[in-house]
């Protein structure tokens, strides 16, 4: 698909390793330096494939959570660039804005490694439940977005 790359900007399509060479999708919204050297990204439902011909798409409808995530997965390579495309507009979606102004008060950043896992029980890879709070992956879903119908669940003893 794509060579891994250390440098990224805001709106490159990056991909996020799902397995069996697929990737989930994110665009860059922005850098945000004066929030812990952090990134502002989109993440969408979208899968592609390692074979696929030309640059993934994203459009809004395709999108599942927007937030403030570590840059380390960026950085490293792990997350791969795979394109650049035009923006997404998130603003009634995220209050980035309202962060800013007041300093990032209230600010809340997601691991990279956190927003993978999410992706892979995003698309039944893994247990939806699997963290402390079983509720951890629905509060990362745009509001009004139910749990996806390939959610997985850790078997329970009773």
């Amino acid at each position: 698909m794509a060579r891994k790359h250390s440098s990224w900007k805001p709106g490159d399509i990056f991909g996020i390793p799902l397995g069996r060479d697929e990737y989930g999708l994110g665009q860059i919204l922005s850098h945000e330096k004066n929030c812990m050297d952090s990134v502002f990204c989109c993440f969408s439902s979208v899968i592609a494939r390692d074979s696929s011909e030309g640059m993934p798409l994203i459009r809004p409808s395709d999108l599942i959570s927007v937030q403030i995530a570590t840059r380390d997965s960026l950085d490293k390579g792990i997350w791969p660039i795979l394109g650049s495309s035009s923006l997404i507009d998130v603003a009634d979606l995220h209050p980035i804005e309202s962060l800013r102004e007041n300093g990032y008060v209230g600010a809340k950043i997601r691991g990279s490694g956190a927003m993978q896992k999410f992706l892979l029980a995003y698309h039944g890879r893994s247990p939806w439940d699997e963290y402390f709070d079983p509720l951890y992956f629905d509060k990362l879903l745009l509001e009004g977005l139910g749990r996806p119908a390939s959610a997985t669940f850790k078997a329970t003893t009773g």
